[in-house]
């Protein structure tokens, strides 16, 4: 499983260094912090201060880290023949437990892949520990399964809610239907909530949704049912 998730993450990272501009569909936004952004903790302000980067920057490192990890590296796991096989298979059983695992060891193996990439392209000055970076396994909050009809079945994912635009407080891998997986995802916007869909190399959205699980299902059963 490590080797399928240092291809994809290998893959992601030239994608974004790249000469060819990226495609829109997956530009990165300009960066827009809204008023409600947590303060960082006085722990992780004194280790950002006596490792050179602002709580500010540590923030930013944050945001840049979950919109690769959620727009481009967990898409590419999704969409990659062998892990969506697992996923798929995962789906069947029902088991949660060891879906919970393998998002756990991807979020541990794409923070650990893109610290060592930062430092090479010099946006982190020096090693920090991903704790210090607010980078922790809290950002993985729960991983359960859904039985979203006789033929559908879906993988939630909550988030840690960072309250940055674009970034997701629920992700969704959906199968059945259309008989192929979907990605789902419930994103930060202007105020409000934004229900989205994320393909292997394009995005869009439909509607603002309620943040919470049960209006993110039900506007999931929306969309199948179209």
């Amino acid at each position: 499983m490590k080797k399928i998730f240092a291809v994809i993450l290998a893959l992601c990272i030239l994608f974004m260094v790249a000469c060819a501009p990226v495609p829109e569909t997956l530009q990165p936004p300009p960066r827009v912090t809204l008023e409600a952004t947590p303060e960082p903790s006085p722990e992780s302000r004194e280790n950002a201060q006596t490792e050179g980067l602002s709580p500010a920057e540590i923030l930013q490192f944050q945001s840049d880290a979950r919109y690769v990890f959620e727009q481009l590296f967990l898409p590419g796991l999704v969409y990659e023949e062998f892990s969506s096989e697992a996923i798929i298979e995962a789906l069947h059983n029902f088991d949660t437990a060891g879906m919970e695992e393998f998002f756990f060891q991807a979020w541990d193996f794409f923070v650990q892949t893109f610290l060592e990439f930062s430092l090479i392209q010099g946006t982190l000055p020096r090693p920090i520990a991903r704790e210090d970076l607010g980078l922790g396994e809290e950002h993985i909050v729960e991983v359960t399964m859904e039985r979203l009809d006789e033929n559908a079945s879906a993988i939630i994912i909550k988030l840690l809610d960072i309250e940055e635009f674009l970034r997701s407080t629920y992700i969704a891998i959906v199968y059945g239907g259309a008989e192929e997986l979907q990605m789902f995802t419930l994103e930060q916007s202007h105020g409000f909530h934004m229900f989205c869909f994320v393909n292997a190399d394009s995005r869009g959205s439909f509607f603002a949704v309620e943040n919470n699980r049960e209006a993110f299902i039900e506007a999931i059963l929306s969309v199948l049912e179209t």
